[in-house]
């Protein structure tokens, strides 16, 4: 038996996955020769993890929120609503604009900070994400509205994730028929339970 403290910490040790005794005490001793603020750094992360890290109630993913940071987009709650009220094989027509694309709109874009330079309620860049733009209205005027880009490959994950089959994808619309991309899907989770009245043929966005 070691010193109580020194014994103490080789039994929590020991206790975690994929830890015998052996390797416990090999970390207790390296432990025991680390600076004062190492040990307390260490302590401190194990704590802030107890005290700030959940599961996410809905995918039982790491978050520091009720739900984690991907079952909070309100794109994929949209798909996945949209799924729910499909019963299982149903199909949906997805469409993005894909205005990053095009040189035209790339040119219309109002940053961020421009914006928030006259507006009323400026926008709080930190809970932007990449794809986030504004274009303004008609010619230029002063009224904006709020865009997200998403390529073709992040829409076909997201898609995919949600369990949307993908079985049929074109480009159509504008001056090259090539403005707006559209996916076809058909739904294809039998782990959520469809509402009663759900759909049986398609539905869009």
């Amino acid at each position: 038996m070691f010193e109580p403290p020194v014994q103490r910490l080789i039994d929590e040790l020991a206790r975690l996955p994929g830890i015998g005794r052996k390797s416990a005490q090999r970390l207790a001793f390296h432990l025991l020769l680390v600076e004062r603020a190492d040990a307390e750094r260490l302590a401190e992360a194990i704590i802030d993890l107890r005290d700030q890290v959940k599961l996410c109630s809905r995918c039982f993913n790491v978050t520091g929120e009720e739900e984690c940071s991907i079952c909070r987009d309100l794109r994929r709650d949209l798909l996945r609503r949209l799924g729910e009220r499909l019963t299982p094989g149903g199909i949906l027509a997805l469409t993005t604009w894909q205005f990053e694309a095009f040189a035209r709109f790339q040119n219309r874009l109002t940053p961020w900070s421009e914006y928030n330079r006259t507006a009323a309620d400026p926008i709080d860049t930190a809970q932007l994400e990449p794809g986030d733009h504004l274009l303004p209205w008609g010619d230029g005027g002063s009224a904006h509205r709020y865009c997200h880009f998403t390529s073709e490959e992040d829409t076909r994950k997201l898609l995919e994730d949600l369990s949307f089959e993908v079985i049929e994808s074109y480009a159509a619309d504008g001056r090259e028929e090539n403005l707006n991309r559209y996916f076809i899907c058909r739904f294809s989770n039998t782990q959520v339970e469809p509402k009663r009245g759900g759909m049986r043929g398609g539905a869009s966005v």
